[in-house]
């Protein structure tokens, strides 16, 4: 027991250094990016007995992530369809997913640059909003941590970037 009253269910060992997660409430998975040796990502799909013993391997090094999986999201387009988002910091993309076992590999994406932002590059942490914020955010946002924040020749502290994930769903092509 805590001093604030909360009981802690269980612990376990994710294996390497865990980098980000979010949990699919409607699905009851939990994803989990590894980095370090393995530079995986991992799917919990947890039941009361909350059993971390087994976990899918949604991708890895070898399949579509370029260096070190960082950031974790979900995009939900209904209650049990939507995206799993990943940042794959080494070649600075984010990976799109079916939020749905096998979480199949959909595609890749980058946030470039304009003519007053520089582009997105060396991403740690990501998050998804799916609802309509605006007129000119009616689908929701992405916001992503950026490493290096470029402005002309100087290199600035990171900073975050924020897009329209309408702009991304229209760019990928991909169902709603």
């Amino acid at each position: 027991m805590t001093d604030n009253g909360l009981d802690l269910i269980t612990t376990f060992n994710n294996g390497g250094e865990s980098e980000g997660c979010v949990y699919d409430d409607f699905n009851r998975t939990l994803f989990i990016s590894e980095e370090e040796v393995r530079g995986v990502l991992k799917a919990y799909r947890l039941d009361d007995s909350f059993d971390f013993s087994e976990p899918y391997i949604v991708d890895s090094r070898e399949g579509q992530i370029g260096g070190d999986p960082e950031g974790v999201s979900l995009y939900k387009t209904s209650n049990n369809s939507g995206y799993l988002i990943l940042s794959s910091q080494g070649d600075s993309k984010f990976n799109l997913y079916d939020r749905n076992y096998p979480f199949d590999y959909i595609t890749s994406f980058r946030i470039g640059s304009s003519k007053s932002i520089d582009n997105v590059t060396d991403t740690d942490g990501i998050e998804t909003i799916n609802f309509n914020l605006s007129d000119e955010y009616p689908e929701g946002i992405m916001i992503a941590q950026d490493g290096f924040n470029k402005d002309g020749y100087e290199t600035k502290r990171q900073n975050f970037k924020i897009v329209s994930f309408k702009d991304v769903l229209d760019a990928l092509d991909v169902p709603r």
